[in-house]
């Protein structure tokens, strides 16, 4: 049964998944729908797969991973001088951004979280330092996605600090605010969604080259096929303005600047994904 469940499971909720789209866009139907029915999916594809198929469930091969990399930190670390690998994990202060950490951080990877309240930032490593028992494995630092400013001085104090960058996790977001502006002027949401990680990831991208092997891991969203295409116009006019569709909108941009990032970057060394947190 398990094994039947294995790929019977997967194929039939890809099934439902790409019917949701086609039936979408075919239709024209709100994007409440497509959100509703894949999240559906996402509920139903979480809770059989603990019984059908326990043993390739996302959970259980993370923990894999991270129980390989520290086998292997320690078969090696006395044996090795090579320092430790460096990621930045940004909005790694509570939620998904605070697991993200552990994991990185159990995995044998000095830490760095990036967080805009220095307050909850410190009280993040504390936490993360107290529940895995590593000390020196987690760092702060002041990053505010918001501020173009604020993105420039992190990536300089970076490089000061380290001459790698094996992992950027690009976690931190805002969601469903009412309007606002960043420091710069633009829409808080795409400002700080998009644009904040796309001019970090600009900044941070030649040392991340220079690191032999590195990976790009952006968080975007479902809420990304509630919209057709990029609106700028949502992002410019307040009269325009809708909090559940600016999201939306940051999340496609997301999207597509990964995908083209990807292609750019192919043979380079450096991989770049997207994932939405669901699954």
């Amino acid at each position: 049964m398990e094994r039947f469940g294995r790929h019977w499971l997967r194929d039939f909720i890809n099934y439902l998944e790409v019917m949701g789209l086609w039936i979408h866009h075919g239709l024209r139907l709100p994007g409440v729908f497509i959100v509703a029915v894949l999240g559906v999916c996402e509920w139903a594809y979480c809770v059989l797969h603990q019984f059908l198929d326990n043993d390739v469930c996302a959970e259980t091969q993370i923990n894999k991973h991270i129980r390989a990399h520290c086998l292997h930190n320690e078969h090696t670390k006395d044996s090795s001088s090579a320092p430790k690998k460096v990621a930045i994990v940004t909005g790694a202060n509570g939620g998904l951004g605070y697991e993200t950490a552990m994991a990185i951080g159990r995995a044998g990877y000095t830490t760095i979280l990036a967080c805009r309240d220095l307050k909850r930032g410190q009280n993040a490593v504390h936490k993360l330092e107290k529940a895995t028992g590593l000390q020196d494995s987690f760092k702060l630092m002041e990053l505010d996605l918001a501020s173009f400013l604020s993105i420039e001085r992190f990536a300089t104090e970076f490089k000061q600090h380290h001459k790698q960058l094996h992992l950027l996790v690009c976690n931190a977001g805002m969601a469903f605010n009412h309007y606002d502006t960043t420091y710069d002027g633009l829409e808080s949401q795409f400002g700080t969604n998009f644009v904040g990680h796309y001019m970090l990831i600009d900044r941070l991208l030649d040392t991340m080259k220079m690191s032999g092997s590195a990976r790009i891991t952006i968080a975007s969203s479902i809420a990304a096929c509630m919209v057709r295409n990029i609106d700028y116009s949502r992002v410019t006019d307040v009269w325009r303005f809708n909090r559940l569709i600016n999201y939306s909108t940051s999340k496609l941009a997301l999207l597509v600047y990964s995908h083209a990032l990807a292609r750019k970057l192919y043979g380079s060394g450096v991989t770049v994904n997207a994932f939405h947190p669901g699954l």
